[in-house]
C-alpha cells in the first residue's frame, strides 16, 4: 500500500472500478518514448479505496486478464485499451464483462444519487475485489 494524504481528505461519494488488465498489461508498447510499456495504475485501487474518507463508496475490480500478463506486446496493449475504454464506446459499454461493470455502476448511481432505496448488488462472479461501504 502506498499512502497519499490527499486521499484521506476526500469525503465525496465514490465508485471505483478497474480491471486486473490495468495492473498486468502495458498501456503502451515498449517502443513508446517516455512511457515504455508501463502499467499506470498506482497505487492499486484497493489502496485508494481504503484511504478515501467517504461515507459511501464502492470498489469493483474485475478479473479480466487476472491470471497472467499477455505475452505479445501488441495484444497486451489491445487488452489494456479494451479494459480501459469500454465505458467510452457505444459498442462495448454493455458488452464488457457481460454487462456487469455497467450494471454495478448504474446500481451505485441509482442508490446513492437517485435514492431508489434498492439494495446493493451481490458480489459479481467476475469480481476480484468488491466492497460496499454505506455509513
Amino acid at each position: 500500500d502506498y499512502e497519499l494524504e490527499v486521499l484521506k481528505q476526500i469525503k465525496a461519494t465514490a465508485y471505483l472500478h478497474t480491471s486486473k488488465a490495468q495492473y498486468n498489461t502495458p498501456m503502451m508498447d515498449g517502443n513508446t518514448p517516455i512511457v515504455g510499456g508501463m502499467c499506470p495504475v498506482f497505487p492499486v485501487l484497493t489502496s485508494v479505496f481504503s484511504q478515501l474518507n467517504s461515507e459511501r463508496k464502492e470498489i469493483y475490480v474485475d478479473q479480466f486478464l487476472a491470471d497472467e500478463p499477455v505475452k505479445d506486446e501488441q495484444a497486451a496493449v489491445a487488452v489494456f485499451n479494451a479494459s480501459h475504454t469500454w465505458l467510452c464506446k457505444q459498442d462495448t459499454i454493455a458488452a464488457h464483462g457481460d454487462g456487469m461493470p455497467l450494471e454495478a455502476l448504474l446500481s451505485f448511481i441509482r442508490r446513492h444519487h437517485v435514492g431508489t432505496g434498492e439494495p446493493a448488488l451481490s458480489k459479481p462472479e467476475a469480481a476480484v475485489e468488491w466492497e460496499t461501504v454505506a455509513v
